[in-house]
């Protein structure tokens, strides 16, 4: 009655998708590195539907453990959305957006952006490599999904003219994001 359960895990190395394989391979912009599995049970997390409202895995289990104990995050980048609220409401998280830094290490240092399924500029993806932070700065290469239509990441939509207006936005809010 008093306790929750938190089952989560590590992201895996690719397995081939992307013609990446094996050992450094684990981090990048592809979802088959970024998305964990997550499943919460007790008191506030009901047996219900699936929520498909982005989550920031690490940043929300660490806000949700700080909410359960009555505390709050010492440092700004330890903020991050309790899972309660999440479940509760999930319609109020339909536009939020989730920032993505690889680091160096894993051989393709980017900044991106994820909007989640129900947003309303749609299901998509941008990534542009390097980072913002490296030393190297622009001109980026991008990569851009239609995570709806294609949620392999096989369809590079970058600078194509019909998601112009697109790529525009998910560029701001990166650059907002980042700032």
């Amino acid at each position: 009655q008093d306790t929750v359960i938190v089952f989560t895990s590590d992201n895996g190395v690719h397995q081939g998708e992307q013609r990446r394989i094996g050992n450094g391979t684990k981090g990048g912009c592809y979802d088959v590195g970024l998305r964990v599995p997550l499943v919460v049970r007790g008191p506030g997390f009901e047996p219900g539907p699936d929520i498909d409202v982005p989550v920031y895995p690490m940043q929300d289990v660490t806000a949700t453990a700080l909410d359960l104990a009555g505390a709050e995050a010492g440092l700004p980048h330890q903020i991050g959305t309790p899972l309660r609220q999440l479940v509760a409401r999930p319609a109020a998280f339909t536009q939020r957006v989730l920032l993505h830094e690889t680091a160096s290490e894993v051989k393709m240092e980017g900044d991106g952006v994820t909007t989640g399924p129900h947003h309303e500029l749609g299901y998509w993806k941008l990534f542009r490599y390097p980072s913002k932070r490296s030393e190297a700065g622009p001109p980026w290469t991008y990569e851009m999904y239609d995570l709806a239509a294609d949620p392999d990441e096989l369809h590079n939509l970058a600078s194509q003219p019909e998601v112009r207006a697109e790529q525009e936005v998910l560029e701001q809010t990166l650059r907002t994001l980042l700032a």
